[in-house]
């Protein structure tokens, strides 16, 4: 595969272009290796990446042996970065691995050379390029919502969220989630709008905060997001609690004043302001009250789940329910990461701690809706094209924590509001 200097960073690592290189001595390293390749003046350059950094090797320590697996195919393959040599190697079965997928097997008769001619061009470009970006799930409204997300909590400016989702959405992010409650509504709002990216392509959640348990006030505030966020449309709109903050850990489920609440959102649905709706921090029997109740069923339930913290009891009901669970602070708001069993873990696979954490929750079957500020963060948390093995997955659920260290004091992490 060549690209030009400027298509490089674009190019997405995926499952069908990896490769294993070989040690001098014949064997398989234990840490996997993946690469982009890229021809710059006639020159082969190869960037190798381990999870944890990345490096462009040139034609001065460049020569190896690998085995490639493209299409579902695997080719033992000698490269070397110098001249045309390496490369027509490497696209020599690049070339092969397509010719098997595309050509040969291929119905269209349009479709006859590995280089793509003709209509399986296009289908070939996707199947390289195709990362979790590309991944949706389907709610139980049948609209499609991407699988993973970028959260904007505790990004108060809103010149910063509007940059941000700027960022994210460069980066690939086709899933933006804020709330009334960060007052970052006007910043994420304007960047979408400034994104260069089609409204439709975006999907935006908010979220009703968790105070308003009155029809006339959820009104007033699904109107009010509408307007800071500057959007014709909302693609969902969750309410953040059950409860109001100051009365998190207390006994009373506000059961009356979430309905008056889901009538408004649903009133809203209606109107074509909001395409889909659902909650946040909802236990079951906060669901049950809403599915007894409510017109429209709910179609997510973002909470706090993450490697050591997983509510299982709620995933296994909002599966039943067909239920959606997104999954905020899915680091545990960064004190996961210290954990130095979860770091053996990830060294398993070549990853870091923070892949490791979104890939499992994928595979679970959530929705991770991973922050930050950094561009390089926000491609390395995308960048989960692995399977974490049945074993180590039973393992990972075993894991127990509860320690967000100076974020203890949030509700949602079993804190109190004076």
């Amino acid at each position: 595969m060549t690209l030009t200097p400027e298509q490089v960073n674009d190019f997405s690592r995926a499952d069908d272009f990896h490769i294993a290189p070989y040690r001098a001595d014949g064997r398989t390293p234990g840490t996997p290796t993946w690469i982009w390749s890229v021809v710059v003046d006639g020159e082969l350059y190869v960037r190798a990446w381990n999870g944890l950094q990345s490096r462009w090797y040139g034609s001065a320590n460049s020569q190896g042996a690998g085995e490639i697996t493209i299409a579902g195919q695997t080719y033992r393959v000698a490269f070397e970065l110098i001249s045309g040599a390496g490369h027509e190697q490497l696209q020599a079965a690049i070339d092969t691995a397509y010719h098997t997928k595309y050509a040969d097997n291929a119905t269209d008769a349009g479709c006859r050379t590995a280089r793509g001619d003709g209509p399986c061009d296009s289908e070939r470009t996707r199947s390289m390029n195709m990362t979790i970006f590309d991944e949706t799930y389907k709610l139980n409204n049948g609209v499609e919502i991407p699988k993973i997300g970028f959260g904007t909590w505790m990004i108060t400016d809103n010149d910063d969220a509007a940059q941000a989702v700027k960022t994210a959405i460069k980066v690939g992010y086709r899933h933006i989630d804020t709330a009334e409650a960060y007052e970052n509504e006007v910043g994420v709002g304007r960047g979408v709008r400034d994104s260069g990216v089609r409204r439709e392509d975006i999907f935006v959640t908010t979220k009703l905060a968790g105070e308003i348990k009155d029809y006339d006030d959820a009104v007033a505030a699904i109107d009010q997001s509408l307007a800071d966020l500057g959007l014709d449309y909302i693609d969902m709109m969750i309410i953040h609690s059950p409860k109001p903050w100051v009365d998190f850990q207390k006994e009373d489920r506000f059961f009356a004043g979430n309905l008056a609440a889901w009538r408004a959102l649903e009133e809203a649905v209606d109107a074509g302001k909001i395409r889909t709706i659902g909650v946040s921090n909802f236990d079951e029997v906060d669901l049950q009250n809403i599915l007894d109740n409510g017109r429209i069923k709910p179609a997510v339930d973002q909470v706090l789940a993450h490697i050591g913290n997983v509510p299982f009891g709620l995933f296994d009901y909002a599966k039943q329910h067909d239920i959606q669970i997104e999954a905020y602070s899915p680091f545990g708001h960064g004190e996961m990461l210290k954990n130095p069993n979860l770091q053996q873990i990830a060294d398993k696979y070549g990853v870091s701690v923070p892949q490791l954490g979104i890939r499992y929750l994928l595979q679970l079957g959530a929705l991770p809706l991973p922050k930050t500020l950094s561009e390089d963060h926000m491609r390395h948390n995308a960048t989960v094209d692995f399977t974490i093995s049945d074993d180590d997955m039973a393992l990972l659920k075993q894991v127990t924590f509860n320690d967000y260290g100076e974020f203890s004091g949030f509700p949602v992490f079993g804190g109190t509001l004076d």
